[in-house]
């Protein structure tokens, strides 16, 4: 079995599989050269079309400018804190990863991007966030914001259609990918929200 049929295989929304077939096309492959001091090692694909500028805030409730990231590789989760099981696992695994890294970790900044604008407010995000890496940056916005920053990544979400109009505790469908990008933004790999922390910090290292 190919490790894009896994990959597919794991996803659990199926409205999100014609996106990744779609992703699949897009995403190319990085390569390792040196680069300019405080740059990254590992360079993303320039030609891939994952990633780009947009606008959001972020869970202290400063307005956040995608360029504020550059600088250091970034680890972006999408999804939403009333999650049941997806977020927090792949959330955990990118913190215990972290750890593992230990000093390393610095060069890495993981973001977490809320589909739930509605309900994830920043007070809410930065509760949520305190169950996690310290280094964390959560995302919320306006729905625009929100909408166009998915786009931006391809991500797939939707209010779920089990859910009734009118239950405040409705359930969102979404993407579960962990996005590795470059210190200029270009997307350099991904992993499932299942990918074991063992696996995924020797991956990173490995980028340094």
């Amino acid at each position: 079995m190919s490790p894009d049929t896994r990959f597919l295989q794991q996803t659990h929304w199926r409205p999100a599989i014609l996106g990744l077939l779609i992703l699949a096309g897009m995403f190319g492959l990085a390569s390792t050269s040196g680069c300019a001091p405080g740059g990254c090692t590992t360079k993303g694909d320039t030609k891939a079309l994952i990633g780009g500028t947009y606008a959001a805030v972020d869970h202290t409730g400063a307005p956040l400018e995608s360029t504020q990231l550059l600088g250091k590789y970034q680890l972006l989760f999408f999804g939403f804190t009333s999650c049941p099981d997806i977020c927090p696992s792949g959330l955990t695994n990118m913190s215990t990863a972290l750890d593992l890294l230990g000093s390393d970790a610095a060069q890495f900044q993981p973001v977490f991007v809320s589909i739930d604008p509605a309900r994830d407010t920043p007070t809410v995000m930065t509760e949520y966030l305190s169950n996690f890496h310290e280094s964390f940056i959560g995302l919320t916005g306006t729905d625009e914001q929100i909408a166009h920053l998915a786009k931006t990544y391809r991500v797939y979400y939707a209010r779920s259609s089990t859910s009734a109009p009118d239950d405040p505790h409705y359930n969102m469908d979404h993407s579960s990918i962990i996005y590795v990008m470059d210190c200029d933004g270009h997307y350099i790999k991904h992993f499932t929200h299942s990918t074991n922390a063992q696996s995924l910090a020797a991956e990173l290292r490995a980028m340094l």
